[in-house]
């Protein structure tokens, strides 16, 4: 595998598509990178992980109670894995993509996090811009502006604790 597999950042009109060998840091410091995925990664998720940490190494860390997790599953984050299923005839890989909820339930990836590779990190544009807030007790649905939204979530985080 050469230096620059897995580390691109493309978008089209509706996704952004992030290679999993991309650093946080190397994703802020991209002209190509939207604005508020920038912002998002500043706010959130670069105040739990290192900027140097790549996609890869850090989605089999996330736990449900993460910042990275409520991110990525407000953003409807999908995660492209490369999977390896033993067969007689050898070793074959199988590309598919998992929820940020799939891949933190699941006990067997997480045992298997050492060969399973992430290939890309594809977002919806239109989450980027904003969500609807389906997590408070009332379970109002209203719109939602993601940096108020952040704020929130880190004042309930501070109260719980």
């Amino acid at each position: 595998m050469e230096d620059r597999d897995y580390k691109l950042l493309l978008q089209d009109m509706t996704n952004v598509y992030i290679g999993g060998r991309l650093s946080y840091d190397q994703i802020m410091n991209m002209d190509e990178a939207p604005h508020r995925l920038k912002s998002i990664l500043d706010h959130t998720i670069l105040k739990e992980v290192d900027r140097h940490t790549t996609i890869s190494d850090h989605v089999f860390f996330i736990k449900e109670g993460d910042i990275s997790y409520s991110v990525y599953h407000d953003m409807r984050a999908r995660f492209l894995l490369n999977i390896p299923s033993y067969e007689l005839d050898g070793i074959h890989y199988h590309s598919r993509e998992y929820t940020i909820d799939d891949i933190v339930n699941n006990a067997s990836m997480h045992e298997m996090m050492d060969v399973i590779f992430v290939e890309e990190l594809h977002i919806g544009k239109l989450y980027l811009l904003g969500n609807y807030d389906k997590t408070k007790k009332n379970n109002k649905k209203r719109a939602v502006n993601m940096e108020d939204y952040i704020d929130e979530f880190l004042k309930e985080r501070e109260n719980e604790i």
